[in-house]
């Protein structure tokens, strides 16, 4: 006799003369009620012909009716009312699955070896899960799971409703939560996480892989952790990992991530292609790539982090104070993308945009920064650092804000037909005193403006004229 689904529920029979008597477990929808029905209702109704399929308990004292130390494992069927009498300990009672009906909720002790399958109805369920290898799902109610600790348990626990609260202990399990609100403390185990709803998920010791349609918060930890953005149909992520100690790489799918790096090397950000991502560093290095229309992609405190822009959209990349970064704005074949460049500080090497539709603005405050302006249009602001310029092959625009206290910017590849001077700040007059004082020397042309910032046209040794101030 095998388990049906009638609308949104899972109907299972329990007895073998009577097809009339029936555990029915409410789903949320028919597609909950389908996948778990082809997961579990095989397991639970597997026995040997001529022996009672299953004991239907009601109160915990009719375990030992005939059931204690049973010589073949046994399908129990638990439908509790009482809430004075909802504990279940199947310590040693050689079960292998349990179907709960209960409209109340229940704890369930599970120690044994035998017990395999477990399908909780909406009551709810507190369930230690500390012996053998098994999977269980549970239909609604507020759940709180709590795996092993000796390692060896590898569990499947499967939300499709409710609230729920599960520490999943450390054995290597898999947990697929339900669209509401679940909290996941994952434990020393490798885990896989399926994230719906909004969810809070905080790694441990155990090297872990989230897969996230909902709203996720993730925090890593001193292990690894592989955060997946992904979507089911209209469902798109939206979440925020916040990196740790361990190995942090986040994939930002077709939705939207915010990261916030940790302390490990080489960590690996890459970011949702919706319409806001924001990246951050952390204290070690990484790999940041924008990918939405509006990118926030940042270096962190410490450690040498490379940063690339989207390949469209909107980029704003800010530089690390203290260490060097590779900053790469517009990927090959990118199509208007607007990258803007803050360095910060520090030393900087920094890539213009790749396709003729690209632009690059880049403001270049205190740091020393080595641009290389491609193929996009290119618009550098000079600060108080010595930056060096290989032009665009576009346009480049280079500006200038008085009070800028001695910066020094070397220009390579200077064409008066696709470069221009912009002043903001200075005095009028300047743009002629920079022209009418500008030399010649050892095959380079340097003008000098009135707050001592230094220009050198390295290579050039045509006029410098007053059509290339604007």
């Amino acid at each position: 006799m095998s388990a049906y689904v009638d609308g949104n529920n899972l109907v299972i029979p329990y007895s073998n003369t009577n097809p009339n008597d029936t555990v029915v477990i409410p789903f949320p929808d028919t597609n909950s009620a389908n996948y778990v029905g082809a997961n579990f209702a095989g397991p639970i109704e597997t026995y040997a012909p001529g022996i009672q399929v299953s004991q239907y308990i009601t109160a915990p004292s009719q375990i030992a009716l005939g059931l204690a130390n049973p010589s073949a494992p046994t399908a129990l069927f638990v439908q509790f009312s009482d809430t004075s009498q909802s504990t279940l300990d199947l310590t040693n009672q050689n079960a292998y699955a349990v179907v709960n009906a209960s409209t109340v909720p229940i704890t369930l002790n599970d120690s044994d070896n035998a017990l395999q399958s477990i399908i909780s109805g909406v009551g709810g369920m507190t369930l230690y899960a500390a012996g053998a290898n098994g999977a269980a799902a549970f239909a609604g109610g507020e759940n709180i799971v709590t795996g092993g600790t000796t390692g060896v348990e590898s569990w499947y626990f499967d939300f499709e409703g409710g609230t729920n609260t599960i520490s999943a202990g450390a054995g290597n399990d898999t947990i697929t939560g339900s669209p509401d609100t679940n909290l996941m403390f994952l434990g020393s185990g490798n885990d896989i996480v399926y994230s719906e709803g909004m969810d809070t998920i905080v790694g441990d010791t155990g090297a872990d892989t989230i897969n996230a349609v909902g709203q996720a918060l993730a925090f890593n930890n001193s292990a690894s952790m592989v955060f997946i953005n992904t979507n089911i149909g209209s469902l798109v992520g939206s979440s925020t990992i916040i990196g740790g100690s361990g190995a942090l790489s986040v994939f930002g799918g077709s939705g939207e991530v915010t990261v916030f790096g940790g302390s490990a090397n080489n960590e690996f950000m890459l970011g949702g292609t919706g319409n806001v991502d924001a990246l951050i560093g952390g204290t070690g290095s990484a790999s940041i790539f924008g990918a939405g229309q509006y990118n926030y992609l940042a270096s962190g405190t410490t450690g040498a982090d490379t940063i690339v822009s989207a390949p469209s959209g909107t980029s704003y990349m800010f530089g690390n104070p203290t260490a060097t970064d590779n900053v790469f704005g517009g990927q090959p074949n990118a199509v208007n993308a607007t990258d803007i460049v803050v360095p910060v500080a520090g030393v900087n090497t920094i890539f213009g945009g790749d396709g003729s539709s690209d632009t690059t603005d880049v403001f270049t405050a205190q740091s020393s920064d080595l641009i290389w302006g491609d193929q996009g249009v290119l618009f550098v602001q000079q600060g108080s650092g010595t930056n060096t310029v290989y032009d665009s092959s576009k346009f480049t625009l280079f500006g200038f804000v008085n009070g800028q206290a001695g910066g020094n910017l070397d220009i390579y590849d200077f064409n008066p037909l696709n470069a221009a001077f912009t002043l903001d700040g200075y005095a009028s007059g300047t743009a002629a005193n920079a022209v009418s004082s500008a030399t010649v020397s050892n095959g380079s042309t340097t003008f000098t403006l009135s707050d001592n910032t230094h220009v050198t046209l390295e290579g050039y040794t045509g006029a410098l004229t007053h059509a290339s101030f604007v």
